[in-house]
């Protein structure tokens, strides 16, 4: 039960609530970074400011529906910028290598555009 009068306390989820957040404001800084470097014309610029927070595998069902040009091919595509990615970066500990900075168009500059 809330009581008002209680001194506050700082919970495990309050902690956890504020590294979401500082995540969230991170990757939106990289993303926001990204595009500006993308419509500069530095495409390998725009890919190591991206946060790589979303995509597919090459090999999966998902590349062969969104006709991308490099299905089947083992790797993984960045749905921010459009990069081909040589490794998940959900898998790996550090930053994924990129393979081909920018291939196709960034998604948030399809969604914005």
């Amino acid at each position: 039960m809330y009581d008002p009068l209680d001194p506050p306390v700082i919970r495990d989820a309050d902690i956890e609530q504020a590294d979401l957040e500082a995540a969230g404001r991170d990757a939106s800084c990289r993303i926001q970074r990204m595009i500006a470097r993308y419509r500069a014309g530095d495409r390998a610029g725009a890919a190591v400011f991206c946060p790589h927070t979303w995509g597919y595998p090459t090999t999966s069902p998902a590349a062969t529906t969104a006709h991308d040009p490099r299905a089947g091919q083992p790797g993984f595509r960045c749905l921010d910028c459009g990069s081909y990615l040589l490794d998940d970066p959900f898998a790996s500990d550090g930053r994924p290598r990129v393979g081909e900075p920018c291939e196709l168009t960034p998604e948030p500059l399809r969604v914005r555009a």
